[in-house]
């Protein structure tokens, strides 16, 4: 889906079949894509494009994030993950959303990738592994 200004305007695509399982808890789920896309709109100041798709890659599902805001320096990149690291200002965030995001997507042996140029926005890549089925589960 992809979501403006102007409200939600889905892609011609959308309509896919079902993901697989996962293993993650709905509302860890919730919480990682919540606090990524927090940040985008957060990036996009002056209104912009955030866009988030899923899909199945491989063994895993995988929610892309992508904004177009002012995107982020390569000194900031490698730390947008420490807790309490910020390029907010003092009254716009603690730091920790993408920490927590991190804890997440290593607790269910995911992984969490970022690609980023200033001016040109941010993409998030969040993957979990998908559930492996047992025999008596349907």
């Amino acid at each position: 889906m992809c979501l403006d200004a102007a409200g939600l305007h889905p892609k011609p695509d959308q309509c896919r079949r079902p993901l697989p399982a996962i293993t993650a808890k709905a509302e860890e789920i919730q919480q990682a894509i919540f606090n990524v896309a927090h940040n985008a709109l957060q990036a996009m100041e002056g209104g912009g494009r955030l866009e988030i798709d899923s899909r199945r890659r491989g063994d895993f599902v995988s929610v892309a994030i992508r904004d177009g805001g002012h995107g982020i320096e390569a000194k900031d990149l490698a730390r947008i993950r420490d807790p309490f690291f910020t390029t907010k200002e003092p009254d716009q965030g603690e730091g920790l959303g993408l920490f927590v995001v991190q804890r997440i997507v290593e607790k269910y042996a995911g992984t969490l990738a970022f690609e980023s140029e200033p001016g040109q926005g941010t993409l998030c890549t969040i993957e979990f592994p998908i559930r492996a089925e047992t025999g008596g589960e349907s």
